[in-house]
């Protein structure tokens, strides 16, 4: 697991490292909600409670009946997702039939992980509290700035906004920016679904996060590390969560290489991936 501290040289870095291409909570843990943009919200970027203003996050998604499940790569651990991705993409590059490649590959996509950056935010119009909200961190492919705050992506943007010195410390209770977020709804015809396209804009003024005794309370309250709230698996987990993906009831090659199971993991969905297990049974 790794995060960036509120340091403008390491936020460089950071930006530096993104442009070379570099929901999921548990029973015991701190509950929290994650931020759902909406066109016209005023938002603040908040640190967590150990003064990280972001964490990277990898996620697996729809693996089984789970929407979402956060990788053990996240904190530097094996993934049994991970290695039958690879091996499958692996498998991919030997294959002479193009239409096969490209079933094996959808089948390799399907289990790979994707990296998101996870901030902590206040809602003006919302809530006292702070929420979760979570960014896809994408390759970017062309060359940037890191003084510039015109970038598509809207982490760059974020992190360029931080690397500036004239915006100072953008997270600052007392003299910090607010965000405007706009949500516009983008729909291309075709086979393409509409989807909502999000971007943030920096105010120029400073001011306090809010001049409210009992807001800032609640807010200070609410601030949260990223351990407290997301649960992230075991190397076990994640085999018994591939197994029940190809009908197993447990794993068939696993030892424990991160730790034991963790408690209220099923070992059997009843999700069909026929096609991901006759790939992997030929491996």
């Amino acid at each position: 697991m790794s995060g960036i501290t509120f340091n403008q040289e390491e936020i460089k870095r950071r930006l530096e490292a993104a442009l070379k291409g570099s929901n999921q909570l548990s029973s015991n843990k701190q509950r929290v909600s994650y931020y759902k943009p909406k066109n016209g919200d005023v938002i603040r970027f908040i640190p967590f409670k150990d003064g990280t203003i972001m964490h990277d996050v990898f996620y697996h998604f729809n693996i089984g009946d789970r929407k979402m499940v956060v990788c053990p790569s996240t904190k530097g651990d094996k993934c049994k997702l991970c290695e039958q991705s690879a091996k499958l993409y692996k498998k991919a590059k030997l294959e002479d039939d193009e239409d096969k490649r490209t079933e094996i590959k959808k089948a390799a996509a399907a289990l790979r992980s994707r990296k998101n950056g996870m901030f902590l935010v206040h809602c003006k119009s919302r809530s006292d509290i702070p929420e979760v909200m979570t960014f896809n961190l994408r390759t970017f492919k062309d060359e940037w700035e890191s003084q510039h705050s015109e970038s598509e992506d809207e982490v760059v943007k974020v992190l360029g906004w931080m690397s500036r010195p004239e915006y100072g410390n953008i997270m600052d209770m007392d003299s910090g920016h607010d965000v405007l977020v706009s949500v516009k709804t983008i729909n291309k015809g075709g086979k393409m679904k509409p989807y909502d396209k999000k971007s943030f804009e920096i105010s120029p003024i400073k001011k306090p996060i809010s001049d409210n005794p009992d807001t800032l309370k609640k807010i200070n309250e609410g601030i949260i590390n990223f351990e407290d709230v997301t649960f992230i698996p075991s190397y076990v987990d994640t085999a018994k969560m591939f197994a029940s993906m190809i009908g197993e009831d447990e794993p068939s090659d696993v030892s424990d290489k991160n730790g034991q199971s963790s408690e209220g993991w099923p070992t059997h969905t009843d999700t069909p991936a026929d096609n991901l297990k006759n790939e992997m049974d030929q491996i």
